[in-house]
């Protein structure tokens, strides 16, 4: 959940704006997927879901917001692997 990955950044006494954009760019990987049909529950969105966001991200933005956006995804308790998973609602 968003929640709980704003909280895990509060606790790590992140800034209120990392908070936010971070959220944001939680928000907009969670839009992404429920627009495309992909997973949304535990365990079943994987890296190539992520990929795929990102994939879509870079069409609509810069390199640098895209890679601002990548950057937010793999931090804290939204960071995955080849082998990682994790729900988003």
């Amino acid at each position: 959940m968003v929640g709980d990955f704003e909280r895990s950044l509060r606790a790590a006494n992140k800034s209120p704006k990392t908070v936010e954009v971070y959220g944001a760019a939680a928000h907009g990987l969670i839009r992404f997927v429920v627009i495309s049909g992909m997973p949304t529950e535990a365990g079943k969105v994987r890296r190539e879901h992520v990929e795929a966001y990102i994939e879509d991200q870079l069409t609509r933005w810069t390199p640098a917001t895209a890679s601002a956006i990548t950057h937010s995804l793999s931090t804290t308790s939204c960071r995955f692997d080849h082998d990682t998973t994790y729900g988003l609602v």
